[in-house]
Formats: C-alpha cells, sequence, structure tokens
C-alpha cells in the first residue's frame, strides 16, 4: 500500500476516534427550540448517520487533497533533439 494513502487513512482514523470521543458531551448539549412562526422543524437525525456523513466528507476532502498536492504526476517531459520532439516510452511486461 501507498505510504501517502496509509497516513491519510491514518489521519481520517484519527478525525473518526476524535468525532465518536466527542459526540457524549454534544449530544447532551443539544437542545431544540420550535421557531415561533413554525414555517421551518428540525429533524433530527441519529448520531451514527451524523458520523457517517461527516467521515465520508472527511475521506473525500482527504483523497482530494491527496490527489491534487501529494499524488506525483505520470507524464514525461519530451527532449528536444534538433528541432524534434523525443519521448522515451517503457512497455511494461
Amino acid at each position: 500500500m501507498n505510504r501517502k494513502l496509509k497516513i491519510g487513512l491514518q489521519f481520517s482514523g484519527i478525525l473518526l476516534s476524535i468525532l465518536i470521543a466527542n459526540s457524549a458531551p454534544i449530544q447532551a448539549m443539544e437542545t431544540h427550540a420550535e421557531p415561533s412562526n413554525n414555517q421551518f422543524r428540525t429533524i433530527e437525525q441519529p448520531l451514527s448517520t451524523k458520523m457517517v456523513v461527516t467521515a465520508g466528507g472527511l475521506t473525500l476532502i482527504g483523497l482530494e487533497l491527496w490527489w491534487f498536492f501529494l499524488s506525483k504526476p505520470k507524464a514525461k517531459k519530451a527532449t528536444i533533439n534538433q528541432d524534434i520532439q523525443e519521448l522515451e516510452i517503457k512497455e511494461k511486461s
């Protein structure tokens, strides 16, 4: 497994464990008051759903950051020799 991918997965695991460890105080603090005009109602979601959505979002953000900043480009630069561009192509068997 790629070293950078392992670091990303470890980072996601750390964030998920922090979210789980801090969920009890957050759950105890949650109080919802009904709006006075009854135009909008709060629909309470289960904590597990919130955690899954948050972990999925953080994972996708981590993958995007890895893709754009940490992955190595696969393109090779062509060399110019007497006004002719040359590129060496290696085939894996």
